[in-house]
């Protein structure tokens, strides 16, 4: 129940950050035709990776290494956010195929998600490879051309690996291991030719909804695949992504998701969820997450939480803090070679309130331009849609 609080405690005073920051400099969350509710749960997932990396670290003092959290709501907080950041991709960039009859500009999309993920990204890689070096006292420890290699494959999103640095065999644990999920991201957006492939082809949506619903299911009874080491339950989060997304818009369920009654059955889906021994993205809490999803996409809002303005301001910090969390994690935990104590706990609202504060500037002072001067010179809609 600790963690739980505490958790909660760095949520609100995220949100109140982001409240004071859109008062204090005229932020407006991103317009245009897009998903409120999306918008604004991005930041409380993004909130819970950073928890559920906090508890690893937690982990680490008592047991010596690195480990998934004991506590089952840091245990579970983490691979939920991250299931619903893959349906939010799945949801968003399925949709424009769909809305596009599988017509999409792919220049522009592929130019649109570089400026998307790139910038912040090159900001976290510096930070990391700067870590690195500090903690092996800037001196080299491996052939410089070996150094090159990892840095390279860092760079490009660890598509293929990602190599300790300079022989530092805690790499990632500097960026907590989070960046597995970008690749991913790219796999998915490789892949997206394929589906406008597929949705020429079966232009029927029960049609597409029944074949989804197949990979979904083949994709939780399948074991990790040796190839780079892909685990197949991320192809089942796409496949509840889209297959929220074809519902949410053939059935509208807008009318339903805005009710009170709703909104308690989401909080109860995320709170079994979050708070129940399962097993890490099994099949109970892959239902449990998908289903919640549904109705977050189709406009349920969680009592108006993830409607307000706040919400929506934080989501847009998003990115930053998924990238940058582990980073500010490191240095407390392991750089500084901090020792056990419940006292610790108190640091998770302060470092989650201090990195949201760097990434809100980050969005509004380097990624915001950034897209927007992308979306000027390819004239897309696809350049700001980006899970996390």
């Amino acid at each position: 129940m600790i963690a739980l609080l505490w958790f909660i405690l760095s949520v609100t005073l995220c949100v109140m950050l982001a409240s004071a920051a859109a008062s204090a400099f005229n932020l407006r969350p991103s317009g245009g035709n897009r998903n409120a509710c999306i918008d604004g749960i991005r930041g409380y997932l993004a909130i819970g990776v950073t928890a559920h990396h906090f508890g690893a670290h937690l982990e680490r003092l008592t047991v010596g290494y690195w480990d998934v959290p004991s506590n089952i709501f840091m245990k579970n907080v983490g691979p939920v956010a991250v299931a619903i950041f893959f349906m939010i991709t799945a949801y968003l960039f399925y949709g424009q195929l769909v809305r596009s009859g599988g017509n999409l500009d792919w220049k522009r999309l592929y130019i649109g998600r570089l400026a998307r993920l790139l910038p912040m990204y090159l900001i976290a890689m510096a930070l990391v490879f700067l870590t690195v070096f500090w903690m092996t006292g800037f001196r080299m420890q491996v052939a410089p051309i070996e150094n090159l290699s990892a840095m390279l494959q860092w760079i490009t999103f660890t598509m293929v690996d990602a190599p300790p640095i300079n022989g530092y065999r805690e790499t990632d644990i500097v960026i907590a291991q989070a960046v597995w999920t970008l690749r991913y991201e790219w796999l998915f957006y490789l892949s997206l030719p394929f589906g406008a492939w597929v949705i020429v082809r079966i232009p029927s949506a029960e049609r597409r909804i029944a074949l989804l619903a197949v990979v979904a299911v083949l994709a939780l009874r399948l074991p990790p695949l040796a190839i780079f080491s892909l685990q197949a339950h991320v192809g089942a989060c796409f496949a509840f992504g889209m297959i929220a997304y074809e519902i949410s818009q053939r059935y509208k369920l807008q009318a339903l998701s805005n009710r009170v009654s709703a909104s308690a059955v989401l909080a109860l889906l995320l709170a079994a969820a979050l708070l129940l021994p399962l097993k890490t993205n099994g099949v109970p809490q892959l239902a449990l997450t998908g289903t919640a999803f549904l109705l977050i996409a189709s406009g349920c809002s969680l009592f108006g939480l993830f409607t307000s303005s706040a919400s929506r301001v934080l989501g847009e910090a998003t990115y930053g803090i998924y990238l940058l969390h582990g980073i500010a994690l490191f240095w407390y935990f392991v750089a500084r070679d901090v020792d056990a104590g419940s006292w610790n706990w108190a640091v998770l609202p302060l470092l989650s309130l201090a990195v949201t504060a760097v990434s809100l500037a980050g969005f509004y002072l380097i990624e915001k331009p950034v897209i927007e001067m992308a979306k000027k010179r390819t004239r897309a809609d696809v350049v700001s849609d980006a899970a996390p």
